[in-house]
């Protein structure tokens, strides 16, 4: 019985570096999801407020087609 906690003690210390670079992995996947979804809000802004200029120059076109 006592080799049985050996071994078992002996499985659980090589099964710490891999559940450490599991963790690891799993943070830097959440920092990286993280980052991404700011950079697509970041460019849906950005392609919102394109729209909305152009907008305004449609506007300002068509107002000066029917003041001629």
């Amino acid at each position: 019985m006592n080799d049985a906690r050996s071994k078992h003690h002996t499985d659980d210390a090589q099964k710490r570096p891999m559940v450490r670079r599991r963790e690891e992995f799993a943070a830097y996947a959440e920092q990286e999801t993280e980052r991404v979804q700011r950079a697509a809000e970041n460019a849906i802004a950005g392609f919102n407020e394109e729209i909305e200029e152009s907008r305004a120059e449609i506007a300002d076109v068509r107002l000066r087609v029917e003041q001629q």
